[in-house]
């Protein structure tokens, strides 16, 4: 996949992944405060994609300052008392598509598709654990085969063999 990592494709895979993180967890789950539980999308996906959010924000960030375009007061919005980013809100500022928040969502998604890498791993990190009630219908199916399989070529073998 990296050898077609345009600007496009990984933006798009970022906000396939995206959208999949808003489908699975509600609001509250959102938070990298509270873990939420998703089959879909489990613990460890979450990490990972809170941590590509955080560490994109904060290069967005020091190029913003540098350029002098970052507002001070925009922190308080995104940090917490404590210093953490607020990750849920800088999700939800990039999907909002409100026109203040069009050049901050521009700046996210494009020093995300800086990230070809870690993009593609959660998008298929994401597509592995998606569909699971169908991936344990699978399961059960091949297993149902298996046994179904193994029962005439058990009988059949203890035929040959007796008639040795």
């Amino acid at each position: 996949m990296v050898a077609i990592a345009t600007k496009n494709v990984v933006i798009g895979s970022f906000l396939n992944v995206h959208q999949a993180f808003d489908g699975h967890l509600s609001e509250e789950e959102q938070s990298p405060m509270h873990g939420g539980q998703s089959v879909a999308f489990p613990n460890d996906m979450q990490e990972s994609f809170f941590r590509l959010v955080d560490s994109t924000f904060r290069e967005n960030i020091v190029v913003a300052e540098e350029h002098d375009s970052w507002d001070v007061s925009i922190s308080d919005r995104y940090f917490t008392g404590s210093g953490y980013l607020r990750t849920d809100v800088v999700l939800q500022d990039m999907k909002s598509g409100t026109r203040p928040s069009l050049s901050f969502r521009e700046l996210m998604l494009l020093g995300i598709s800086k990230h070809p890498n870690d993009v593609f791993y959660l998008e298929h990190h994401m597509l592995d654990n998606s569909q699971p009630m169908l991936r344990a219908l699978t399961f059960v199916m091949f297993a149902i085969g298996m046994i179904l399989t193994a029962f005439p070529t058990f009988l059949t073998t203890m035929i040959v063999l007796s008639s040795l």
